[in-house]
């Protein structure tokens, strides 16, 4: 029989709410981003700091998707623009206008590919 964990390490982050669209994680949980309008908010939970806050496009946030490896961030807006940045430089690195909006995402574990569903039906894959 498996040993019963009794310690637990709390990373405590302040709670706020503006009506947040979605959240994000890393595969390790060391990185989240959360969007509060069309603003997107990046945090290191492992020292509890903001890395990054990108500025909207004045429009909602309705998707985000961060790397496996937290890298990359993908963010989606109601304008159908997707923007991809680097967590580590806070740049963007890639930009485009779909074809309509997005509300579904998904990263590819090895961190090269970003896949995004839209409400005309179509799929579209990006490489990072």
């Amino acid at each position: 029989m498996s040993e019963v964990k009794r310690s637990y390490k709390l990373n405590g982050i302040e709670p706020f709410y503006i009506g947040a669209a979605s959240a994000t994680f890393s595969s390790d949980g060391s990185v989240m981003a959360t969007a509060v309008l069309e603003d997107t908010i990046v945090i290191d939970r492992i020292n509890n700091e903001v890395l990054y806050t990108f500025e909207g496009d004045s429009s909602e946030v309705t998707a985000l998707q961060l790397s496996p490896d937290g890298r990359f961030l993908a963010i989606l807006s109601q304008s159908q623009q997707l923007r991809v940045f680097s967590v580590e430089t806070g740049s963007i690195i890639k930009s485009t206008r779909l074809s309509s909006s997005c509300y579904i995402t998904a990263a590819d574990p090895s961190s090269t590919l970003f896949s995004f569903g839209l409400t005309d039906g179509s799929v579209v894959v990006w490489g990072i």
